[in-house]
C-alpha cells in the first residue's frame, strides 16, 4: 500500500490580538481555527465601535457592556479551547485513532487523525483511497484484538517516527507514522501501513 504524503504546509496566520499575557498561548491555537475573528468583534464591541454604543449610554451602561463582552470572550476561549486539536501529542493522535479504527468509524478516524495537516486538501483523492483500502482492508485480517506501540524514533525536534501493530485475529497490520512540528504544533505529514515487518525495523 502506498504511503500519503505531502509537503508540510503552515496554516495561514491570522493576528494574534494579545502578544504578552497569561493567554498568549491559547490566543495562538484558538488563532489556528479562525475563532480571533469572533473575538476581534467582540473587542470593536467593548471599545465602543457599535451602533449598540447610543442605546447603552456613554458612562455607567458602557462600563456594563464591557465586563459582558469580557464574560463572552471567556466562554468563546473556554469552548472554543476544549476542541483545539492542533495542541495534541501525536501519540494522542494516533491513540485516538487507533480507538476509533477499532470501533469501525473508519472516516472518523482518519478526519481527526488528519486535522492540521494539509494532505486532505492537497491530495484529497489519496485520503479517499486510503480510507476505502482501510475499510475494505481490515475485514480480510479478522476481528481486531488490540493495538501496541513497538517504536518511538525522533529525527531532530521537528519530527518523530512512530511504529504500531494492530492486532488482528488472522495476522498483524504494521502501521507506521510521522509526525511533523514545524513550530509548536504536531500534525501528520505521512502514514503507511501494511503486512509486512519491514516497517518494524529502525531508521537510524
Amino acid at each position: 500500500m502506498n504511503a500519503v504524503w505531502c509537503k508540510p504546509i503552515r496554516p495561514p496566520l491570522v493576528e494574534v490580538l494579545v502578544h504578552s499575557n497569561p493567554f498568549r498561548k491559547v490566543y495562538q491555537e484558538l488563532a489556528r481555527e479562525g475563532v480571533l475573528i469572533i473575538i476581534k468583534l467582540f473587542q470593536r464591541i467593548a471599545k465602543n465601535s457599535c451602533p449598540l454604543k447610543s442605546a447603552l449610554g456613554q458612562n455607567k451602561k458602557g462600563g456594563a457592556m464591557k465586563r459582558i463582552v469580557t464574560f463572552v470572550l471567556v466562554v468563546i476561549i473556554t469552548c472554543a479551547a476544549t476542541n483545539i486539536s492542533f495542541a495534541k501529542e501525536p501519540g494522542e493522535f494516533i491513540e485516538k485513532f487507533f480507538i476509533q479504527i477499532k470501533a469501525g468509524e473508519i472516516d472518523e478516524a482518519y478526519d481527526n487523525l488528519f486535522a492540521g495537516s494539509g494532505i486532505p486538501k492537497m491530495k484529497p483523492q489519496a485520503v479517499e483511497m486510503i480510507k476505502m483500502q482501510t475499510a475494505s482492508g481490515l475485514p480480510m485480517y479478522g476481528k481486531i484484538i488490540e493495538f501496541e506501540k513497538v517504536r518511538e524514533e525522533k529525527f531532530g525536534t521537528s519530527i518523530i517516527r512512530f511504529v504500531y501493530i494492530l492486532k488482528s485475529e488472522k495476522a498483524p497490520l504494521i502501521w507506521e507514522f510521522y509526525f511533523y512540528k514545524p513550530t509548536s504544533n504536531w500534525f501528520l505529514a505521512n502514514i503507511l501501513f501494511n503486512d509486512q515487518f519491514q516497517l518494524l525495523d529502525s531508521k537510524k
